[in-house]
């Protein structure tokens, strides 16, 4: 029983022993980190445009499929880029931060 008692503090100890030192070793790399990378959304990178003035543009969407019923003049207006509207501009700075 005692043997037991033993080999369940020493476990105990090794766990803790253990714990601190993986954390000392994780703080240890964090002192020379930079702040993290922002990473860009993929997609809306893809998707958008940002023009010199810093307006953001996307094309509009129908003008994929379905388009027998539609009129030249519809699918001419369709494929032309269009301007996100300015209460959106923040969401998307946060998609695509390095393009402003």
């Amino acid at each position: 029983m005692a043997f037991i008692g033993l080999f369940v503090k020493r476990l105990v100890f090794n766990e803790k022993y253990i714990k601190v030192f993986k954390l000392q070793k994780f703080l240890k790399g964090r002192e020379k980190m930079a702040k993290p990378k922002v990473k860009t959304n993929r997609s809306a990178a893809k998707r958008l445009k940002v023009t010199a003035t810093g307006k953001v543009l996307r094309k509009q969407s129908g003008a994929s499929h379905l388009l027998r019923k539609k009129t030249r003049k519809r699918k001419r207006g369709l494929s032309k880029w269009v301007e996100v509207p300015q209460e959106l501009r923040s969401h998307v700075k946060k998609l695509i931060p390095y393009k402003f």
